[in-house]
């Protein structure tokens, strides 16, 4: 008995911390992430230009200090954090 790779699903989705609304899901490419207990977990991510990601505002939406960033596989959260910085 195998597992099957396939049944996973990633989600990616930004939040207004104020708030706490979800401003968009995003198609996050090339995603490496790292939880910890004792400090605090990291993330890298691409955002590709493609036809979904083409008409969001990612300049607002991964505004640094004001974004949060949760991930969802199947629809679980697994990784959450504040967005301090892009490129």
């Amino acid at each position: 008995m195998g597992f099957n790779y396939q049944s996973i699903e990633y989600r990616y989705f930004l939040t207004d911390l104020l708030s706490n609304t979800v401003i968009s899901e995003v198609p996050f490419k090339s995603v490496s992430y790292e939880r910890s207990n004792r400090r605090a977990g990291s993330f890298s991510g691409t955002i590709p230009f493609i036809p979904t990601t083409k008409g969001l505002n990612l300049y607002e939406a991964t505004m640094p200090g004001r974004t949060g960033l949760y991930i969802m596989r199947n629809g679980v959260c697994v990784w959450g954090g504040i967005i301090w910085g892009r490129s």
